[in-house]
């Protein structure tokens, strides 16, 4: 499942709380959250994605080879 917060050019946060209300979920075992948002590089629009890197690998299947983990 995802939950994302309404598109517009200042994004709204989604609170805390619904990390904790979706572990309550029967058969929800994980969450993790991702922020993403375009950026303008020479023109171009640019998908920036941040995500906790202790759950990059299990969310995303992608692990730190180098730099901070």
């Amino acid at each position: 499942m995802i939950v994302m917060s309404k598109i517009q050019s200042t994004r709204q946060n989604i609170p805390a709380a619904i990390d904790t209300y979706l572990k309550e979920i029967l058969g929800v075992n994980y969450t993790g959250g991702v922020v993403e948002d375009f950026v303008d590089i020479n023109g171009q629009a640019v998908l920036v994605i941040g995500i906790d890197p202790g759950k990059m690998e299990f969310l995303l299947g992608l692990s730190t080879k180098e730099g901070m983990k």
